[in-house]
């Protein structure tokens, strides 16, 4: 099947496993999100709430004084919808010429 722009991808939620300090609030996304609920955030397995970070483009901040736990891969983000890259579409317009074929 035809698609402008992007095709669909079904099934696939990217992940992306972040070590924390301890110390840090912002972290760099691998992929640019438009709004907090685009991601699942987890800490140490624990689901975050929506209102727990903040996001813009491809950083993850959990504002002053609340930075995650340090450990190993202990913040996990999981992607929900990835902003497509709007391609300015091709003329498609058919000429005159072809339509009289």
């Amino acid at each position: 099947m035809s698609y402008l722009g992007v095709e669909p991808r079904f099934s696939d939620y990217p992940s992306q496993l972040i070590s924390p300090n301890g110390t840090d609030v912002s972290f760099t996304l691998t992929y640019s999100v438009g709004t907090p609920a685009s991601i699942i955030v987890c800490i140490s397995g624990v689901k975050q709430s929506v209102n727990a970070y903040a996001v813009s483009g491809t950083s993850l901040d959990f504002g002053v004084g609340n930075p995650p736990p340090a450990g190993t891969n202990t913040l996990e983000v999981v992607y929900l919808g990835l902003l497509a890259d709007p391609s300015p579409i091709q003329d498609q317009t058919l000429g005159l010429n072809a339509i009289m074929r």
